[in-house]
């Protein structure tokens, strides 16, 4: 990565903190038979670690071209994923049930990663051309993630009561449990999570090709 070694030793630890309250919602959710959107959930946890990876070198987490390989397939996976969520929801729209549209931004986010990862360390050689569209698709994918953290904040007060994404209860519940608590867990924090990886792709496409 080019930029200030200090900023992204910051921002790789922020994005780990994110992804590490990904994580404790999945157990919490687990533990307690709470909702929780796990799809996202574990999309944010991959995207902490493997944003760190790159932000922070000395991590050895996404250093040297077997660990960028092995992520880029793994990024490449979880982009499918969300493709595969979207298109089951835009199908249960077509059967008139509500779509819900919420895997959009984790698709992209995906694709930006695959798109980062594909890049490495700077632009692919090769015809001018060619760098300009790959530059413009970056600028494209900033645009978006700005788009979508300002979206995110502007509704973090409906979130807070309505919860966020596709929250559904994980893990079994106790035998002696007559009831499942139906709050979704840290909805609120699920968000600006969401909002925390987006700013920091943003930033990261930016370095890329500014």
């Amino acid at each position: 990565m080019i930029g200030p070694v200090w900023l992204g030793a910051v921002l790789g630890v922020v994005v780990l903190v994110a992804g590490a309250s990904a994580l404790a919602r999945l157990v919490v959710a687990w533990r307690s038979h709470r909702p929780t959107d796990a799809e996202v959930d574990i999309h944010n946890l991959l995207m902490g670690v493997s944003m760190a990876g790159v932000l922070i070198p000395q991590l050895l987490i996404a250093t040297g071209r077997a660990a960028t390989t092995a992520w880029l397939v793994v990024w490449i996976v979880v982009t499918l994923w969300f493709a595969v969520s979207v298109a089951r929801d835009a199908a249960r729209r077509a059967s008139g049930r509500r779509f819900a549209g919420h895997h959009v931004p984790h698709l992209v986010m995906s694709a930006a990663m695959v798109y980062m990862f594909s890049v490495g360390d700077g632009p692919i050689p090769g015809a001018d051309a060619g760098l300009a569209s790959l530059a413009t698709l970056a600028y494209a994918f900033v645009v978006f993630m700005a788009g979508y953290a300002v979206i995110v904040v502007d509704r973090l007060p409906v979130i807070a009561v309505a919860g966020i994404g596709d929250a559904r209860p994980i893990g079994r519940a106790p035998a002696t449990a007559s009831r499942t608590t139906t709050a979704p867990v840290a909805s609120q924090l699920a968000a600006a999570t969401n909002v925390v990886m987006a700013l920091v792709m943003g930033y990261m496409l930016v370095v890329l090709f500014g």
